[in-house]
């Protein structure tokens, strides 16, 4: 059925760019699909190859068309606006793949998320990608979905690069980021880990432990606008040590029970001893008690303060991190965007506490 363009004093081919971006951004057409060829809509809108030639020209300049050699005429993503309001029915989580079967940080998230999506009867799809961003090309079954608009709404729980926070934006796209502290106004719900370096000094204090090594995660990437846990921490233990006359030795590892290990056996082979340590995941306090045992060192020996994910037994103490709660309140707070409340704190700081 032809679909005719109404008649004006306006020039038919401008007449088909409003229509053409009202259909743009309404998500008619699929960002990673060709559209149809002139002759196409030309018939399917009851006008010449030349005016729908010429509207594409206009859409092309104004950024809503872009050709690909060979492969056709493409809308661009950044031009769709994605509808609020209503109920989620599809949320995409977004973690990197690093993750090993050991580092259960992952877990009271997922089951937070879990908790609210089975409540509601929305749909939870768990990406993990490889790199840092999911704009690389071995990512683009992730990134294609997202560009095609088949969730409603992101939880970033790992730190992607801060193009890929810009393109979501872009993207009209709802998201919560619920990871590593993102110097941006973006929404985001997030550790207070200057709050576990005081609780650990306090329990340190309280037992007379002067001289400490604090295994914490890798502090060696940086990147633009984010700020990782590792680096919180070494810097609030920075002064911690100065407020208490603490001496504390950071010792970066990798989130794996095997780097861990390694690296608390090259730190307890040269003789040195501490009669404090702090870990700052279970895969980190699995590593480094691996390397205790193996070298006859009895934990009980020190004071062994763990940043716990989920397991709190593995030494006396602990911080916790409250990982179900940034789960809840990320869902909360994607829950309020995509239908459209007015959100007065879009990042909110949940803060550790001694378990």
């Amino acid at each position: 059925m032809v679909q005719s363009i109404i008649k004006s004093n306006q020039l038919i081919s401008d007449q088909l760019c409003e229509r053409f971006k009202k259909d743009i951004e309404k998500g008619r057409y699929k960002p990673n699909t060709p559209l149809p060829s002139f002759g196409t809509l030309a018939e399917h809108y009851g006008i010449s190859k030349s005016t729908v030639h010429e509207a594409f020209k206009i859409l092309a300049e104004e950024g809503y068309l872009y050709p690909k050699q060979g492969k056709g005429t493409f809308i661009n993503p950044e031009k769709v606006i994605t509808p609020q309001g209503g109920k989620l029915t599809s949320v995409a989580v977004i973690a990197f793949n690093v993750f090993s079967a050991s580092d259960n940080s992952m877990v009271p998230l997922m089951e937070a998320m879990n908790t609210q999506t089975s409540r509601m009867g929305t749909g939870l799809h768990v990406h993990y990608i490889n790199g840092m961003s999911v704009q690389q090309e071995e990512n683009s079954v992730v990134r294609d979905a997202i560009a095609e608009n088949r969730y409603q709404g992101l939880i970033i729980v790992s730190p992607l690069d801060v193009g890929d926070i810009e393109w979501f934006g872009s993207l009209r796209l709802p998201f919560v980021a619920a990871t590593a502290r993102y110097h941006l106004n973006i929404p985001q719900v997030s550790l207070d880990n200057a709050h576990a370096a005081t609780l650990a000094t306090q329990l340190f204090c309280e037992h007379n432990a002067t001289r400490i090594a604090a295994f914490i995660g890798p502090v060696s990437w940086e990147r633009q606008g984010i700020t990782p846990y590792a680096r919180e921490l070494a810097d609030a233990f920075a002064n911690e040590s100065h407020n208490h006359g603490l001496s504390i030795e950071l010792v970066p590892c990798e989130y794996s029970i095997e780097n861990a290990k390694a690296k608390a056996l090259e730190l307890l082979s040269k003789g040195v001893r501490f009669d404090g340590y702090f870990f700052q995941a279970d895969v980190i306090a699995r590593g480094a008690l691996a390397a205790f045992k193996e070298m006859n060192i009895d934990p009980a020996s020190a004071i062994c303060v763990n940043y716990c994910d989920r397991d709190d037994h593995l030494v006396q103490y602990n911080v916790r991190k409250p990982l179900y709660d940034i789960g809840d309140k990320a869902f909360a707070l994607l829950e309020a965007l995509h239908s459209g409340q007015e959100v007065d704190h879009k990042h909110i700081v949940v803060q550790p506490f001694i378990a």
